[in-house]
């Protein structure tokens, strides 16, 4: 239960950050979640693994503050935007270190994609499979583009109250 709350939220988290995006034709993404959601949760991590690490940078940073105490119920509201950049080596991950168990790379040499914020080009050729009863004609579908944008934006609003004199 847990296992599937978690690729739930990753999975909401991916449609609404990602939405705009041409991230998979429909049929693929059937395919995708026809290989198990142990698969599909390690690919998505993978695949928006830098949009987390950037939202975590930009709302720790751009944090302000003053050294004069605000007055008792006073009130001061800030707007903040930041920008955290994805290094290069978060634009790409590679599809055989996952531990995948029921899809693969169609070729083990071509499996590097991109990250949500790597290029915009096609990731690798991937197929279901089941070693237990092989498929002349495997399920395949193509991993999602990158956006092409290598920073995450990362909103703040910021409230600050006045609560007791000289605090």
């Amino acid at each position: 239960m847990k296992k599937k709350s978690h690729f739930l939220k990753l999975t909401f988290i991916l449609c609404v950050f990602l939405s705009p995006l041409q991230l998979l034709a429909q049929e693929d993404i059937g395919d995708l979640f026809k290989a198990g959601p142990e698969d599909a949760t390690k690919l998505v991590n993978a695949y928006i693994n830098p949009l987390f690490k950037g939202l975590g940078v930009g709302l720790n940073s751009g944090w302000t503050n003053t050294a004069k105490a605000k007055k008792p119920l006073r009130f001061d509201l800030r707007f903040t935007a930041t920008a955290a950049f994805v290094p290069n080596s978060d634009q790409a991950y590679d599809v055989n270190t996952l531990g995948l168990k029921n899809i693969r790379a169609v070729d083990k040499f071509k499996s590097v994609g991109p990250t949500a914020f790597g290029d915009q080009t096609d990731g690798p050729l991937m197929e279901l499979y089941d070693s237990s009863f092989p498929n002349p004609n495997p399920a395949q579908f193509n991993l999602p583009q990158g956006t092409g944008v290598n920073f995450v934006p990362s909103p703040q609003v910021q409230l600050t109250i006045g609560l007791l004199k000289h605090t």
